[in-house]
């Protein structure tokens, strides 16, 4: 089990005595500050005071589990909820992560694997606030009001950037060597809805044709001498993103005409597939 993470606030919805009390006796033990709540008192309790965790029992008859968990994940985004049953079945731990729950478990593991189940929750959230802090200094850093100018040119830049950001259009950036592209580029991913997904440039110039054409569409395994396994394309990497082709004009025009295909038709075969 990993260390713990330091004492945390809970949240226990259940109408299983059982359930509420093993729970509560495991937390406590760990110093855990725990609360429990009637399915009808989930809300109330819920806005009285913040919890780092919700432990929510599957099979309460009074109120639909479903709508329960449906409305904690609305109104409560930070909170991780972990749904317990005595005896999950596969099914319902699809459907209950599906709606959005952390984890689905039975409340009779033994303790040390409950606890690890904790700290597994305390992990996740503390690496997703990490990386949305990281996410945010870079969407600030490549904010458009962090791209040097003022002339009309340049707001005209800046009006476009953000007019093209809401769309999925095939945007071309032109303009002479070290004049900011990139960094065009950048902003049009870091405003658009693809901001949480991968930016990905390739620098067209600095590869040659046959290494290229991998690079950007992946090969299978045995497409070529040296080609021991299948390789996931940049097109493939970006998935959902953003990919930046610099240098596009000094593509060769073999490449060009399979790169026009992708752009039109969205669709693309990896060297050596079908």
């Amino acid at each position: 089990m990993q260390a713990s993470q330091g004492k945390v606030s809970v949240l226990v919805v259940d109408e299983n005595l059982a359930a509420i009390e093993r729970l509560q006796e495991i937390l406590a033990q760990q110093g855990h500050d725990v609360t429990w709540a009637d399915p009808s008192q989930t809300l109330e309790k819920a806005e009285q005071a913040y919890f780092d965790l919700m432990f929510l029992g599957w099979d309460i008859k009074s109120q639909s589990a479903e709508n329960i968990l449906s409305l904690l994940l609305s109104l409560f985004p930070e909170t991780l909820v972990l749904v317990t049953n005595p005896n999950p079945s596969v099914d319902e731990a699809v459907k209950a992560v599906r709606l959005g729950a952390f984890n689905f478990l039975s409340w009779e593991l033994p303790p040390d694997l409950l606890l690890s189940a904790v700290e597994e929750a305390l992990s996740f959230r503390r690496v997703s606030r990490e990386q949305g802090e990281r996410r945010l200094k870079l969407r600030r850093k490549y904010d458009v009001d962090n791209i040097v100018g003022q002339s009309a040119p340049m707001q005209e830049v800046f009006r476009l950037i953000h007019k093209v950001a809401d769309t999925d259009a095939t945007v071309m950036v032109l303009g002479e060597s070290g004049t900011g592209k990139e960094l065009v580029a950048r902003a049009i991913h870091e405003n658009s809805f693809r901001f949480d997904k991968p930016f990905i440039a390739v620098n067209c110039a600095a590869l040659p044709e046959t290494l290229l054409e991998s690079e950007l569409f992946g090969h299978e395994k045995g497409a070529f001498t040296g080609a021991h396994q299948r390789k996931e394309g940049r097109f493939e990497l970006a998935d959902h993103g953003t990919l930046f082709l610099d240098e596009i004009g000094e593509m060769a025009l073999t490449i060009q005409a399979k790169l026009l295909r992708v752009l039109e038709e969205e669709t693309f075969d990896r060297v050596g597939g079908t």
